[in-house]
């Protein structure tokens, strides 16, 4: 579906957060072609901080392309 690995999305997740599942969920159900990044509890903050410009706090986090969606 996608050229290369760095054009395919990229999910941000902590393991056992209930909302990444979710995102996973959805990412599955409709066939999207993705990439994972699982951060380490407690510094998932600052990296939900840095990847958002200060807009969210939590994860997940979704890139697509350029676009962050928290």
């Amino acid at each position: 579906m996608y050229a290369s690995d760095a054009s395919r999305p990229l999910l941000w997740q902590l393991t056992l957060s209930h909302y990444s599942e979710k995102l996973r969920w959805a990412l599955e159900h409709k066939r999207i072609d993705h990439r994972r990044r699982t951060a380490t509890p407690g510094a998932h903050i600052a990296i939900a901080l840095w990847l958002s410009r200060g807009a969210a706090v939590t994860f997940p986090v979704l890139e697509l392309g350029a676009d962050r969606i928290a």
